[in-house]
This record gives structure tokens, C-alpha cells and sequence, in this order.
């Protein structure tokens, strides 16, 4: 038996009655867990770093780095989007305001 299976149709739409059920499935904790495997394997293959912030780091200097790199954020905001409270809103959800508290 195939472990994957077509999409059954009917008039173009899927038909979820068609569907075989899971044979196996994940408790919440194993879920989880592949999760953060998957997650962890992403940040090892991926050369970019969103923010450097190293371990030993102090509350007030991870204080200091947010402040300095949330000015980087509005800067570009600012200087590359045509409309940066429309571009705020996009990428978080949130109006501009809320981004910036954030």
C-alpha cells in the first residue's frame, strides 16, 4: 500500500468523504517535538541570522540591541516602503503603532 494517495475529486473541488483517514496519529507532545526538530534543522542549513544576540547577553544590553535594531527596522521602513505603515501592517498584523511598542 502507497503511504500517499491521489486527491479524490469530484466536479473539480476536493472531495474530503473520499479522503482516507491517518493511520497513525501524533500525540500533541510528539508534534511538538518534530516541530522544533524541523525548526532546528532549519536554523542549521540556514547561513543568515535574523539577530545576533549571544548567549550571555544582559537584560539591558538585549534592551539596547532591540532599540538599536527596532531604529534599523523603522529606518528602512521609512527609506525602501512606499507606504510604511500599510508595509507594518502587511508583515505583522498590526498597525504601525503596535509594531513600534512591539
Amino acid at each position: 500500500m502507497s503511504r500517499y494517495q491521489n486527491y479524490p475529486r469530484s466536479d473539480n473541488f476536493l472531495d474530503e468523504s473520499l479522503l482516507v483517514p491517518h493511520a497513525i496519529k501524533l500525540s500533541p507532545d510528539q508534534l511538538r517535538t518534530l516541530i522544533i526538530a524541523a525548526i532546528r534543522a532549519a536554523n542549521a542549513k540556514s547561513s543568515q541570522v535574523i539577530l545576533a544576540i549571544p548567549p550571555d547577553v544582559t537584560e539591558a544590553q538585549l534592551h539596547t540591541i532591540y532599540e538599536r535594531e527596532g531604529k534599523k527596522l523603522f529606518r528602512y521602513f521609512k527609506d525602501y516602503s512606499p507606504d510604511p505603515p500599510a508595509t507594518a501592517h502587511q508583515i505583522k498584523g498590526k498597525t504601525y503603532l503596535e509594531v513600534g511598542q512591539d
